[in-house]
């Protein structure tokens, strides 16, 4: 099961390190209830969050391997190798394991979190090109 507050300790520590210059991705995180308005394509608008289970995990692998191929042939390293680093993880997860997509936007890009609430564990990337943005 999904929960905000242990998501947002998680994903606060996690965002230091890969993007501390975004100060408006540190405001959704600390905030305690998250807006979840999205534009027409169902993406997450600027300040905004969307939180989706993912309905079956050998299907999110199939997406992911699709987007590594994309990350590599534009030249996106570091979408490629935590790319690489989820699938391996996934991979390793029982088909029926239960894991979100925590989508936020921010004036300055857009992020992905996937989530493994059983064994608290927390993958996070940049997916601006993935966002069209």
């Amino acid at each position: 099961m999904f929960e905000w507050p242990k998501f947002q300790l998680q994903a606060s520590a996690r965002a230091v390190g890969f993007c501390a210059d975004d100060s408006e991705l540190r405001e959704v995180l600390a905030d305690g209830c998250p807006p979840n308005q999205t534009d027409w394509c169902g993406r997450p608008l600027p300040g905004n969050v969307l939180i989706n289970p993912l309905q079956s995990i050998l299907e999110f692998i199939r997406v992911l391997e699709a987007r590594k191929a994309h990350a590599s042939n534009v030249g996106d390293h570091l979408y490629s190798k935590y790319a690489a680093e989820l699938l391996f993880y996934l991979k390793s997860l029982p088909a029926e394991a239960e894991a979100f997509a925590v989508n936020i936007a921010t004036k300055n890009g857009a992020y992905e979190f996937i989530v493994y609430p059983e064994g608290q564990n927390l993958f996070c990337a940049r997916v601006d090109l993935l966002e069209g943005r």
